[in-house]
């Protein structure tokens, strides 16, 4: 058992602890860290995959689908805000007085055994921690780790380091990120998104103001430059680190240069030049990314010659630009869902170069494609080819009139009558017959869409080529 076990919970007796919905990316870190600290663990998902065989060879036991009976053992039951309320094993907790605690409230609890990096912000943050995360390990420091994403070389990580801070991807879609008390906040922009919570822009600005407000006295805020209302965001923090690329930022990227293998810049905080970066990933999105690990790091102490050698090293997180394959045809998955991080992510491949760019872009989530059918289709029409497919629609409900066929009918507004709308099932089939040597191909969504990417890196067709 382990010594940290006795700081959580307020020493109640918690032996068997139950996650709904385990084969999720923010359920299963935890997961993995409550089995490295002694506890029983459990869970359900609706289906099995790569994450809950993992976690069963851990020790845990996975069962597929929801039942009420499968919390008759627990003695605490974690969800998520994808759960509904109506769920059965959350109904059956309910009914016999089990406690029961919101993913976020777990992860609070397990931030205060430890010093807390918080990584937010409407996009980048899964890239950001992960990179803080790496260079916190590479350099000897053994960090705890609550990301939202699998870091490339950290598959058997087991989420509880022996080191004194814990990394974790701090969750903005539900407000949940005001319970946390970490001792440095990194902040990676923000931008009006998860339109199903947040009502317009000032109640984001109050979320991001309550979670700033948990800082210490002795806390520091690390903060891209350029973030909208960033005097009004920052505003309560005792120390406010920028970072970026505009001559402003406190830790700032310079002579930028970018080629299939990814990126090169030079860093320099204040006026002093630290040295050369090298990436494995393309794109001012994973520069700028990075500059906030770095200036995160810098503050914890580490030198930049260490930080320069674990980001050379570092090699990226699974559906973040993902690299799948560089010829004859480069073959790439990413989580890009909102037109911003679209945008960013077609930006990046175009850096590299292809012949042709193609985009097989799945919508994702109702709400957010009425709100964003316009931005998404000026974002996706800086691609040469594009194919939507059907909407994944995640926890939501459908809504009246709203599907990929809006995003379709504004890009030809745009005049790309060229764009397409395909199922899922026929997209291979027609990519392998229509795209040649040289081109590069972004499969991009946050739904059930990244499958293609690596049956197109397979396909017979796809080496063959031109």
């Amino acid at each position: 058992m382990h010594k940290n076990q006795y700081k959580l919970f307020s020493n109640r007796k918690v032996k068997r602890i139950h996650f709904i919905g385990i084969g999720g990316a923010g359920m299963s870190v935890l997961a993995r860290i409550i089995l490295a600290l002694g506890f029983e663990v459990s869970g359900s998902d609706l289906r099995k995959n790569e994450i809950t065989e993992r976690l069963s060879l851990l020790g845990s036991d996975i069962f597929q689908g929801q039942r009420e009976e499968q919390v008759d053992r627990a003695d605490l039951v974690v969800y998520s805000s994808a759960v509904d309320p109506t769920n059965p094993e959350l109904a059956s907790a309910r009914r016999r007085g089990v406690e029961i605690f919101h993913r976020s409230e777990l992860l609070a609890e397990l931030m205060r055994c430890k010093k807390g990096i918080a990584v937010a912000g409407s996009h980048g943050k899964t890239s950001t921690s992960a990179m803080i995360a790496w260079i916190l390990i590479e350099s000897g420091r053994s960090p705890a780790l609550a990301l939202g994403g699998e870091v490339i070389g950290l598959e058997d990580h087991e989420g509880w380091g022996k080191g004194e801070y814990l990394v974790a991807e701090a969750d903005e879609s539900d407000g949940s990120l005001s319970r946390f008390s970490p001792v440095v906040e990194v902040i990676t922009g923000l931008d009006l998104d998860h339109v199903d919570y947040y009502s317009g822009w000032e109640k984001l600005i109050e979320t991001f103001q309550r979670f700033i407000g948990r800082l210490p006295e002795d806390g520091s805020l690390i903060i891209e430059s350029g973030t909208p209302d960033l005097d009004r965001v920052s505003r309560g923090a005792a120390e406010v680190i920028t970072y970026g690329l505009s001559p402003s930022a406190r830790v700032r990227g310079s002579r930028m240069s970018f080629d299939r293998g990814g990126s090169r810049f030079i860093v320099f905080e204040d006026d002093t030049e630290l040295g050369e970066i090298v990436l494995g990933r393309p794109g001012t999105c994973n520069i700028t990314n990075s500059l906030g690990a770095i200036a995160c790091c810098l503050k914890l102490g580490v030198p930049f010659s260490d930080i320069a050698d674990a980001l050379r090293s570092f090699r990226g997180v699974r559906r973040r630009l993902e690299i799948k394959s560089e010829t004859p045809v480069m073959i790439v998955e990413d989580y890009a869902h909102h037109p911003t991080e679209v945008a960013a992510a077609l930006e990046a491949i175009r850096l590299t170069s292809p012949a042709r760019l193609w985009c097989v872009f799945q919508p994702h989530r109702y709400s957010r494609t009425r709100h964003f059918f316009r931005e998404l289709a000026g974002s996706l029409s800086a691609a040469d080819r594009i194919i939507l497919t059907d909407l994944y629609p995640a926890f939501e409900q459908p809504i009246s009139g709203v599907s990929s066929a809006l995003i379709l009918d504004a890009l030809r507004e745009l005049s790309r009558p060229d764009a397409l709308l395909l199922e899922q099932s026929s997209i291979r089939s027609y990519l392998e017959t229509e795209v040649m040597e040289g081109d590069a191909v972004i499969i991009m969504g946050a739904g059930d869409i990244g499958h293609l990417a690596g049956e197109l890196v397979s396909s017979p067709l796809i080496k063959k080529a031109g």
